[in-house]
C-alpha cells in the first residue's frame, strides 16, 4: 500500500489533471476523471494506485493528508474527490441490476434517436463463380427518454462535524446504491410497460395468479417466448429470468414446475445463480425493485437496451470539507426495447 505522500509523488502529473478538470468542470466524472489519473502511468503503478485508494477510508485520508504537508494544497480536494467516487461506484456496482439485463450499455451517446437493426440479409449459397452480394439491412429507430437522477452525498452535516467522518464511506456507498435503485427502477417499467418503442413484435403476457404459482408458470412463459419468434429473428431462446426476490424465494420452496437450482461458490457461501426450469437453464437476476412480483422470462441479447450519460459524477464539490454538504452524486439512463417479442411478463395477483 501507498501512503499519500507516495501518491503525490508516483501520480503528480496526473492528479493535477484531475484538479484541473475539476476546476474548469465544477464536478468530478467517474470515467473522465479515471482516465485522467491513470493515464499514462505504468501498468503496476495504475494496479497499485488503484489498490490503495479503494482500501483507503475517507476518515484516514481526511487525518493523513492533513499530516502530509502536501495534500492541503496540491492534494485533498481533487483526491479526496477520487476516494468517494470509488466507494460510491462500489455500492453502485452492488445493486446495479442493468448491466447484467441489458444486452448492452452504452456511455454518453449523442441523442436519443438509437438506430437498432432488425432485419439482417440472410446467408446465400453460391456456385463456383461466385457472385455478388444482395439485399441490405434494415432498421428500426428507438428513442430513448434520459432521466437524471440526484442524490445528497450528505444528508446530515452531522456526520462529519459529530462522528469526524468515520460514517462518510457508508454515506458515498449509498449514494451509489440510491442511483442503481433508479436505474432498476427505470429499466423494470420499460420492460413492463405494453407498448415499447420500436414496434418490433409483441411482448407475451401473463398472469401468474397467486403468489405461490409464479414458479410453476415461469417455464410456460419460457415456452411461449421461445415459440414467439418470427420470421425477422427466427426462434428465440429464452436465457433470463428476471423477478423479484419473493418470486424466487417462493420458486425455492416450492420446487414445483421442473425447478432445479445449480449453485455456484463464492467465498464459501453457495449463492443461486441459475435455475433449471423443464430442462431449460435460465440464469437469474433477482430485484427488490420489481414491484408487485412481476418477473421476465427474456432473450437478453435481444431483449432491452440502455445507454447512460453524465454516469456517476460528483457535482458541486471544490473544498474537501465545506463542500461536503452541498455534494450530489448524479447520472442519466435511458431504456428502450430491441426485440418486444423477446420479452415475457409475468404477474401476480
Amino acid at each position: 500500500m501507498l501512503s499519500l505522500k507516495e501518491i503525490y509523488d508516483k501520480a503528480e502529473i496526473q492528479l493535477r489533471n484531475v484538479k484541473n478538470y475539476m476546476d474548469r468542470n465544477g464536478f468530478y466524472d467517474y470515467k473522465d476523471c479515471s482516465r485522467l489519473l491513470y493515464g499514462g502511468l505504468k501498468r503496476s503503478t495504475q494496479r497499485e494506485l488503484h489498490e490503495t485508494i479503494r482500501n483507503l477510508t475517507v476518515k484516514e485520508f481526511m487525518f493523513k493528508g492533513s499530516t502530509t504537508g502536501t495534500g492541503s494544497v496540491d492534494g485533498s480536494s481533487y483526491l479526496l474527490a477520487t476516494v468517494l467516487a470509488d466507494k460510491i461506484y462500489v455500492g453502485l456496482s452492488s445493486k446495479d441490476v442493468v448491466p447484467n439485463v441489458a444486452a448492452d450499455v452504452a456511455y454518453n451517446l449523442k441523442g436519443e434517436t438509437v438506430y437498432i437493426p432488425y432485419n439482417f440479409i440472410k446467408a446465400q449459397e453460391e456456385g463456383e463463380g461466385g457472385g455478388g452480394i444482395l439485399g441490405s439491412m434494415n432498421v428500426g429507430r428507438a428513442t430513448l427518454t434520459y432521466n437524471k437522477w440526484r442524490c445528497p452525498l450528505i444528508a446530515a452535516g452531522d456526520i462529519i462535524e459529530d462522528a469526524g467522518v468515520p460514517l462518510m464511506d457508508l454515506a458515498a456507498k449509498q449514494a451509489g446504491q440510491a442511483l442503481a435503485q433508479k436505474a432498476n427502477d427505470q429499466l423494470c417499467t420499460v420492460l413492463k410497460r405494453t407498448t415499447g418503442t420500436t414496434g418490433l413484435g409483441t411482448k407475451q403476457t401473463a398472469a401468474a395468479g397467486a403468489d405461490t404459482t409464479t414458479a410453476a408458470q415461469v417455464a410456460t412463459m419460457a415456452a411461449r417466448v421461445a415459440s414467439g419468434g418470427d420470421g425477422l429473428h427466427g426462434t428465440f431462446n429464452p436465457d433470463l429470468l428476471v423477478c423479484s426476490p419473493e418470486a424466487w424465494h417462493d420458486a425455492i420452496n416450492q420446487g414445483v414446475g421442473g425447478w432445479s437450482l445449480i449453485q455456484q461458490s463464492a467465498e464459501g457461501n453457495f449463492k443461486p445463480r441459475t435455475v433449471v426450469v423443464n430442462s431449460l437453464n435460465l440464469g437469474t437476476v433477482a430485484s427488490n425493485r420489481l414491484t408487485n412480483a412481476v418477473s421476465f422470462v427474456i432473450e437478453r441479447d435481444i431483449a432491452v437496451f440502455a445507454a447512460r450519460k453524465n454516469w456517476l459524477r460528483i457535482e458541486n464539490f471544490a473544498d474537501p470539507v465545506s463542500d461536503l454538504y452541498g455534494s450530489v452524486v448524479s447520472g442519466r439512463q435511458g431504456c428502450a426495447e430491441i426485440v418486444d417479442s423477446a420479452i415475457g411478463i409475468l404477474t401476480e395477483s
